[in-house]
């Protein structure tokens, strides 16, 4: 029985739609590089990039501060070196980056 994460997704998802791991090769531009195909390299015009996968600003309340509307800076976006879980789809047009490794 698969228990792996790569094979729960793949389980989930319809035939055509694929799970792959990857590894971030440029985090500026964005480009993956698939870690079992060294020749599959994808680069941003392929990704759909998440937001929670971003750096990206919300505003907050807190209120045990008395503070509203304020700002917080959240960075997160992908770095080289880390391992990302890709969802194929579209005939292998575009990679949808689930998320991160850990």
């Amino acid at each position: 029985m698969e228990t792996s994460l790569k094979g729960l997704f793949q389980s989930l998802c319809p035939q055509d739609v694929t799970v792959i791991i990857g590894r971030v090769v440029s985090d500026s531009p964005l480009s993956i590089q698939a870690v079992n195909d060294a020749k599959l390299t994808l680069h941003e015009n392929l990704l759909c990039l998440p937001k929670h996968l971003t750096d990206y600003t919300v505003e907050c309340d807190i209120e045990e501060l008395g503070l509203s509307g304020g700002k917080i800076k959240i960075n997160n976006a992908l770095k080289t070196g880390e391992i990302v879980y890709l969802l194929r789809f579209n005939e292998k047009k575009r990679y949808y980056i689930l998320d991160r490794e850990g």
